[in-house]
């Protein structure tokens, strides 16, 4: 009976604007899930505080524009944090590294991307590149002896250090100890975009990842070194930014098991890594090792195109570069990447979008942050509190 009333909803959709009360039926509330089918809303208005699922897909799809009732509600807990925050626009500008006035090339910090092989050149420049464009003083590019001219023509602002190869052409064993002496003198690691999976790599990137005390973004091909490992031990911060793929071989699950729980993915690999894992897709989930959880609303299938993820890694590289802690980089870099492919969306078509162009847009993405007025914000929409009971305050969901 349910399902029949919920298709003749559904039917009318062209005909009579449909107003979902609290969730649209169908939506689990928790994961975003549809169980069979749900109620597609023009408009969901929510009571007490947003839903966890109408941030996450395909939920979010059905929920369509969301404003928050307070109704006069009372938080059962007010002093205890919500179990998962969505992050919005004014949250992202109040994590916006200063820039200092006196400022020059070394007080923004200077990243080493280890990156890139043949046919996989392209993933070095784009990472390097988004870490410019994030704000990053320099830029060290490690590759494969045989791509460095090739990169080197392609990001004519960074540096380069051409290291032996292994027999797959992937950076080999005998990179380690330059690897070593690079990473010393630099402030933040990128590792892992393009890079391959050759054995010999893969056996490099453990070795260095785990002896490394700088701080690392583990993107790409470097995520499978860490399929046989229980965790990564490490002093220094650790960001992992697998796509559902990469999560399910980390988890050894499906990539429909990954999507059916995408927060419980994202903190499972924050927690056995002891990292904060990003989990890319629509609804990117950013999780802590203690597990809290975080959902970014921006992009879309603007960004399902080739080397936005090397974007992404390049970008969280130039953030903590720039003294930003693990957590806020990794907010405000899924913010910032999301919201530079919305702005291309906007301007011209959701179609077509290359990965060098989202790295060129991020200098204007983040000037858009740093002229609005959003520094008194707090990071979460908590929906608004509503201070006199009986209130109902209608707030917008971002």
């Amino acid at each position: 009976a349910l399902a029949t009333a919920i298709a003749e909803i559904n039917g009318r959709r062209d005909d009579a604007r449909i107003l979902a009360a609290d969730l649209p039926s169908g939506v689990d509330a928790d994961r975003g899930v549809v169980w069979g089918e749900a109620v597609w809303a023009h408009e969901t208005l929510t009571f007490g505080l947003p839903k966890l699922g109408m941030a996450l897909p395909p939920g979010r799809e059905h929920c369509g524009e969301v404003s928050v009732a307070r109704i006069g509600i009372a938080d059962d807990h007010p002093e205890r944090d919500p179990d998962a925050r969505l992050l919005t626009r004014r949250g992202a500008a109040a994590l916006l590294p200063a820039r200092d006035a006196e400022g020059h090339k070394g007080s923004f910090g200077h990243v080493l991307v280890v990156a890139g092989s043949p046919g996989m050149s392209g993933a070095a420049v784009l990472a390097a590149n988004a870490a410019l464009r994030a704000g990053a003083g320099r830029i060290t590019i490690a590759c494969p002896e045989a791509v460095e001219a090739v990169i080197a023509a392609r990001c004519t602002e960074a540096t380069t250090a051409g290291l032996p190869a292994a027999s797959g052409g992937g950076l080999g064993s005998g990179s380690l100890t330059a690897l070593r002496t690079l990473a010393e003198v630099r402030d933040v690691v990128v590792l892992g975009p393009g890079i391959g999976r050759d054995p010999e790599t893969q056996s490099l990137v453990a070795d260095f990842a785990s002896e490394l005390n700088r701080p690392l973004v583990l993107d790409a091909d470097a995520l499978y070194a860490l399929r046989e490992r229980t965790t990564v031990e490490r002093a220094a911060p650790t960001l992992l930014t697998p796509h559902p793929g990469e999560a399910g071989a980390l988890l050894d699950r499906s990539v429909a098991d990954v999507n059916g729980d995408r927060p419980g993915a994202a903190r499972e690999i924050a927690r056995r890594f002891g990292a904060v894992a990003v989990l890319k897709g629509a609804g990117t989930a950013i999780a802590a090792p203690d597990g809290e959880l975080w959902v970014n609303p921006t992009g879309g299938p603007v960004l399902a195109t080739g080397g936005t993820g090397d974007v992404l890694a390049g970008l969280l590289g130039g953030l903590l570069a720039q003294r930003c802690a693990p957590v806020p980089a990794a907010l405000l870099g899924a913010y910032l990447h999301g919201w530079a492919g919305d702005r291309i969306a906007r301007r011209r078509s959701g179609v077509g979008l290359k990965a060098s162009e989202l790295a060129d847009d991020l200098p204007a993405a983040i000037a858009e942050l740093e002229r609005a007025d959003w520094a008194s914000e707090q990071l979460v929409s908590r929906a608004g509190v509503a201070d006199t009971a009986g209130d109902v305050d209608v707030l917008p969901f971002p």
